[in-house]
C-alpha cells in the first residue's frame, strides 16, 4: 500500500534524520504518490533529498513539525502523519490504513511505546501482516497452498500448477560419504544437489533427497486438488513431448497431464488435441447464503483528529478551587470512602484492618477514620445489617455482572449459603445494595435486575434490599415470594 509505505519512510526519516537512504525513501513516496511529477522529475527529487535539507526544501509542511513529532508516542505520530499528507482522504486505501493504525495500537500495548523498536519490529514481521477480512465476505480470497491447509471453499482456481517435482530455487549443499576411493578418507563432504550426482559416487544421497522433495510436492498437489466443494479451475502448461512422444515430468503440470493421458477413464476427454479436460457442468453454487437485510455503511473518510483539540475544559464545578471543601464536596467524599471501606470488609471481624489498611494506603485520612469507623460500628451493632457481615456467608464484593442489554455493572455486596430445603441443597443469596443521598425511583429498578441475574444462574432463594447509608435505613426490593419479576 501507499500510504503505508509513505507512513513508513516518514518514521525511518524521524528516527534518523542523517539517513540519506531515509530522506531518499520518504521524498520519493510522497511525490510518487501525488503523481504529479514524471519519472525524470522523480530522479531530480529523490536526488535532491540527498543533501542535507533536502527533504525541508521539498515537504515544507512537514519539516516545521519535525521538532514536535519525534516527542509524540507512536500512535500520536501515526495520527500526525496522516494528518499532515491528508492520507486519510484516500478513500481506495481506508482499509490499509484501518489496518496499520491496528498494528501500530497492538504493538504500542503489547511490546514499547518507542518509534526505533517498532521499525525493527516491523522489518522483521511486515512480510507477515495482511488485512483481515470477514469470512463471509463475498470476495474471492487468496491463499498459499500451505494457508489453505485444512481449509474448504466451494470453488477454486489454481492459476500456475506448475511448480517443480524438484527443487525450486537455491538448491542444498547434501552431506554426503562415499565409500569409494580416494574420497573415504575426506569424511562427509558438501556437495550441490543436482541431476548430475546422479552419475557420481554420491548417487545414493541424490536419490534419497530427489525422493523426499518429489513426495512433498505431491503431497502440495494433493492439498491444492482438495479444497474445493463444488468445483475447480486449474491452469498449467501444456507439456512438449519428446522425439519418441513419451513426456518429461518437470513439474507438477505435466504429472496432471501424463495421469489423465494414462487413465483409461479420462482419456477419451480428447486433451491432446484441445489442451482442455472438463468433467462435469458448472452449476449454480448450492445452499446460497440467505442474504440479511443489512446495509453495509462505507467509509469514506478516515478521521484523524488533533489530540489537542480533543481536550474540554470544564467549565462547572467552581468548587475545586475554593480553599474551604463545600458541604456537597465533603458528602460525596464521604460516601466514595465509606463505600471503598465495605467493598474491603467482608465479615465484621475485618473492620479494624481495613481501616488501618486504608490509612496507611493514604486513601484515609487519621480524622476520617474515626468517622467511618462509628458509621461501620453502628452498621454491625444493626440487627438486620449486622447478620449480613457474619461468617456464616460466602461474601462477594464489587463483582462484575452482565445485565441484559449487554452493558456491565457492579453489586455492592452479594452473600449466598446452601441450604437443606425438603431433603435438597439450595443455593441461597442476597443482594445488599448501598446508596448515599436521597432516595430515587432508579435505584429498585437497577437491583432488581441484578436478582433476576442470580435467579437464572441457579440462585432459588433471592432477597434483594438497598441500604441507605445515611441513616441506615433498610428497603426490600425482592424477597422470595416475589422472584417472578417481569425482567
Amino acid at each position: 500500500s501507499s500510504v503505508v509505505l509513505l507512513l513508513i519512510s516518514a518514521m525511518k526519516y524521524l528516527n534518523n534524520p542523517d539517513d540519506a537512504v531515509a530522506r531518499g525513501e520518504l521524498v520519493y513516496e510522497y511525490f510518487r504518490r501525488t503523481g504529479s511529477v514524471t519519472p525524470a522529475g522523480l530522479e531530480s527529487y529523490f536526488a535532491s533529498a540527498g543533501m542535507r535539507n533536502g527533504v525541508a526544501t521539498l515537504l515544507v509542511e512537514f519539516n516545521d513539525r519535525v521538532g514536535m513529532m519525534v516527542k509524540l508516542s507512536l500512535i500520536e505520530l501515526t495520527e500526525t502523519l496522516i494528518r499532515i499528507f491528508r492520507l486519510n482522504e484516500e478513500k481506495m486505501e481506508m482499509a490499509y490504513l484501518r489496518s496499520f493504525q491496528d498494528l501500530v495500537l497492538e504493538f504500542s500495548a503489547m511490546e514499547k511505546n518507542d518509534l526505533s523498536s517498532f521499525l525493527e519490529w516491523w522489518e522483521e514481521m511486515k512480510e507477515k501482516k495482511s488485512i483481515q477480512i470477514a469470512a463471509d465476505t463475498d470476495a474471492v480470497s487468496i491463499y498459499s497452498i500451505h494457508k489453505a491447509k485444512g481449509l474448504q471453499f466451494k470453488f477454486v482456481i489454481i492459476p500456475f500448477c506448475s511448480w517443480s517435482m524438484g527443487h525450486e530455487t537455491n538448491a542444498p549443499l547434501l552431506w554426503c560419504k562415499s565409500e569409494e576411493k580416494p574420497f573415504d578418507e575426506l569424511g562427509y563432504v558438501a556437495v550441490r544437489f543436482k541431476s548430475s550426482l546422479e552419475d557420481s559416487f554420491f548417487a545414493e544421497d541424490y536419490r534419497k533427497e530427489f525422493t523426499k522433495i518429489y513426495l512433498d510436492n505431491l503431497n502440495l498437489l494433493y492439498v491444492a486438488f482438495t479444497r474445493a466443494e463444488e468445483g475447480m479451475i486449474v491452469m498449467a502448461p501444456k507439456p512438449t513431448p519428446g522425439k519418441g512422444g513419451e513426456i518429461k515430468i518437470s513439474n507438477v503440470g505435466h504429472l496432471v497431464y501424463d495421469s489423465i493421458l494414462q487413465s483409461h477413464d479420462l482419456r477419451p476427454h480428447d486433451l491432446e488435441t484441445s489442451g482442455v479436460f472438463s468433467l462435469g457442468n458448472l452449476e449454480a453454487l448450492s445452499g446460497h447464503r440467505v442474504e440479511e437485510d443489512l446495509t453495509p455503511v462505507e467509509l469514506d473518510h478516515y478521521p484523524a483528529t488533533d489530540w489537542k483539540r480533543k481536550l474540554v475544559i470544564k467549565r462547572e464545578g467552581s468548587e475545586f478551587f475554593q480553599e474551604e471543601i463545600t458541604s456537597q464536596r465533603r458528602q460525596i467524599n464521604y460516601g466514595i470512602l465509606l463505600h471503598t471501606a465495605l467493598s474491603r470488609v467482608r465479615h465484621k471481624e475485618d473492620v479494624e484492618e481495613v481501616l488501618r489498611g486504608l490509612n496507611l494506603e493514604g486513601i484515609v485520612m487519621e480524622e476520617e477514620t474515626s468517622v467511618l469507623k462509628g458509621k461501620i460500628a453502628a452498621m454491625m451493632n444493626h440487627p438486620v445489617i449486622g447478620s449480613w457481615f457474619s461468617k456464616e456467608w460466602h461474601v462477594y464484593t464489587e463483582e462484575a455482572i452482565i445485565i441484559p442489554g449487554g452493558s456491565q455493572n457492579r453489586i455492592d455486596r452479594v452473600i449466598s449459603k446452601e441450604v437443606v430445603k425438603k431433603g435438597q441443597i439450595k443455593n441461597q443469596a442476597i443482594i445488599i445494595d448501598y446508596k448515599t443521598g436521597a432516595k430515587k425511583a432508579s435505584d429498585r429498578k437497577q437491583v432488581e435486575e441484578y436478582a433476576g441475574i442470580l435467579l437464572q444462574m441457579g440462585y432459588v432463594d433471592v432477597e434483594a434490599f438497598l441500604l441507605y447509608l445515611d441513616n441506615l435505613e433498610i428497603v426490600r426490593v425482592v424477597d422470595k415470594m416475589n422472584l417472578n419479576l417481569a425482567l
